[in-house]
């Protein structure tokens, strides 16, 4: 069973909320747009006077009934089905047909659901509504293709929120980066052990495939110490976090060691699959970063300074000190509850200086 954090939690009741927030503003919006162009044309047409009151009320019923099943709806989508690695491996088109599929069943069921509620607890909205024959009337049918059109915008928005990444996708909403902005953060180029000899074995096909596969199963653990995926270089990924949200509970070290423990757990299936149980070597950094958006085509969130370099050269120095884990000591003296271990000092490519750099020895497992 995998682990969930407070911070999970929240994120999860924190995209229910704003998902049913969403909805029901949407839905507002359609039917308050519908009831002010009725009663204009009912007065200018001349006709006799009905209860504007009741009407609006039978509107706003019906848009807090759809809104909320569709709210809920789509944060199923974003927690559970959106999760799911055969999901993620559809093209974008099917995922939004798949998508569409759902929200045209839920409108049906908001049809049936809305009628048996109302008959239920409010018999003469119920009256009213079914009088007007509003669930198959010429007015359902422009709903139904308001919510396809939202949930055909909102699919594409996520799926752009995962091709750019959340950091960057809410990022570029709030025009943080457009100019250069420094910050503390932490760096950790992780990259798959041994992977010259894997493409050479499993071939092009078989090893994207094991990559793909590792990257995803990783991404639980990921979410959990709350790193930042900042880029996937080839077979390496480079994950970031805030300085002090990084250091809190060693996040930046315990992640790593949770990875390879998930892929333990999973070993019967890549033996299986790939005939190798993946490995990794870390290599870790911290210090001060200019971020910045930076392209015209396609434009990305770039992280400079040395803190990058020095950490990548950690990483293919590990092979070197037959270690899976190196950062400098002087990062290491950061992290509380970790006994370091002194692997030697090295002389990193593209430094003028040589670099003191530690392990871990042993680490607090008791920190969650």
């Amino acid at each position: 069973m995998e682990r969930v954090s407070n911070y999970q939690v929240l994120r999860h009741w924190g995209t229910l909320f704003w998902s049913l927030i969403l909805w029901n503003i949407l839905n507002f919006f359609f039917f308050y747009l519908i009831y002010v162009v009725f009663i204009d044309t009912h007065k200018w047409l001349g006709l006799p006077r009905f209860d504007y009151e009741f009407m609006g009320e039978a509107l706003l019923t019906l848009s807090f009934y759809g809104g909320s099943i569709l709210g809920v709806f789509g944060w199923l989508v974003s927690v559970i089905v959106s999760k799911k690695f055969w999901y993620n491996k559809m093209p974008y088109t099917l995922r939004l047909l798949l998508r569409m599929a759902i929200t045209s069943l839920l409108l049906i069921l908001i049809n049936k659901g809305s009628v048996m509620v109302l008959k239920n607890y409010h018999e003469s909205l119920y009256n009213y509504i079914d009088a007007s024959n509003f669930f198959y009337s010429e007015l359902f049918v422009v709903y139904f293709a308001f919510i396809m059109m939202c949930s055909l915008f909102m699919g594409t928005l996520q799926q752009l929120g995962e091709l750019l990444g959340p950091i960057f996708f809410k990022n570029v909403i709030m025009g943080k980066y457009i100019h250069p902005r420094e910050e503390e953060r932490i760096f950790m180029f992780l990259d798959l052990s041994n992977s010259t000899k894997l493409a050479e074995e499993l071939g092009h096909i078989k090893y994207s495939k094991l990559i793909q596969r590792c990257f995803a199963d990783m991404t639980d653990e990921i979410v959990y110490h709350r790193a930042e995926v900042y880029q996937y270089v080839g077979d390496e990924i480079v994950l970031t976090w805030e300085k002090k949200k990084g250091l809190k509970n060693n996040r930046c070290v315990r992640l790593f060691y949770d990875i390879q423990k998930k892929f333990e757990s999973k070993k019967d299936y890549y033996m299986q699959n790939y005939g190798v149980v993946p490995s990794f070597k870390a290599g870790l950094n911290s210090g001060l970063v200019t971020g910045v958006e930076v392209g015209i085509v396609k434009k990305e969130l770039a992280f400079h300074g040395d803190v990058l370099n020095t950490a990548s050269r950690l990483q293919h120095v590990c092979k070197e000190a037959g270690e899976c884990i190196l950062f400098t000591c002087e990062f290491g003296e950061e992290l509380d509850g970790v006994s370091l271990r002194n692997v030697g000092v090295y002389h990193l490519k593209g430094k003028s200086k040589s670099s003191e750099v530690c392990t871990v020895d042993s680490l607090n497992t008791d920190v969650v």
